[in-house]
């Protein structure tokens, strides 16, 4: 399986086994089930376990997330729907019960406070979408930003003063994720350190910036009025292809937080 000598197996190589597999001819697919069996014989199915059981704990820790997110909703819905009922009750049900049937009358404030719960808990869903659909436009825009900014300083169109400080600020953040050597340790996590806070000080002074809180929010605020705009939906067809696995994801997991 391993075609190139490498010492490792690389998707390619398992997608051409796989071909071979299934459209080889028999001596191929003899070579394919021999490799199979030896990459089976090679792996330790204690470490598949354990790969699997963390995803499973990851799992159940998102669906738990979103399932209490989801409940909370639900109550705010109940509570909405319950102060519904009281203000609308004095007006609406006198109406219903005269525009009905006798033999009906016993349903009438049954189905009354349902729909007004009902509509409470639609009300307060779609509530929870807005403000998350906020959230994630006010973040996307940060990230909008910094990038652009980032893109200017490097072309140098910026102003001298900003562009010195977004320069800082990129180059600590990309030296705080360098590898770490094995000799000083000390002085190393030292170093890193004062050039994690050296880093959150030049970020928070540019995101203080006029310009970038302009920018951010801007960006913050078309993004969520092409949200809204769009249903909460993806209505192009090219975008729903490249976020196909997210949408999938998206799918699941609410599924999973409903049901």
């Amino acid at each position: 399986m391993d075609e190139n000598n490498d010492g490792d197996i690389s998707t390619d190589e398992i997608l051409h086994a796989a071909t071979r597999f299934f459209k080889g001819t028999g001596e191929e697919k003899l070579k394919a089930i021999t490799s199979l069996k030896a990459v089976i014989l090679a792996v330790d199915p204690q470490e598949v376990m354990n790969g699997i059981g963390g995803i499973w704990g990851s799992l159940l820790t998102v669906i738990a997330t979103l399932r209490s997110a989801f409940a909370k909703d639900v109550a705010l819905g109940v509570s909405l729907g319950e102060n519904l009922t009281k203000s609308l009750s004095k007006y609406v049900r006198p109406w219903i019960i005269q525009h009905q049937d006798k033999e009906f009358k016993q349903w009438i404030d049954f189905l009354f406070s349902t729909s007004c719960k009902m509509i409470g808990i639609g009300l307060a869903l779609v509530l929870a979408r807005l403000v998350s659909a906020f959230h994630s436009a006010i973040k996307g825009g940060n990230v909008v930003a910094h990038l652009s900014f980032r893109f200017l300083a490097k072309h140098k169109l910026l102003p001298a003063e900003m562009q010195d400080v977004v320069l800082r600020s990129s180059f600590s953040s990309s030296s705080s994720l360098l590898p770490n050597g094995n000799e000083e340790d000390g002085k190393n996590n030292t170093s890193s350190s004062s050039s994690s806070s050296s880093n959150d000080v030049n970020r928070e002074a540019f995101e203080h910036n006029g310009l970038f809180i302009l920018v951010q929010y801007g960006l913050a605020f078309y993004g969520f009025y092409w949200q809204v705009s769009q249903g909460f939906q993806l209505k192009f067809w090219i975008l729903r292809l490249i976020l196909l696995p997210f949408s999938i994801t998206e799918g699941i997991l609410t599924w999973l937080a409903a049901y």
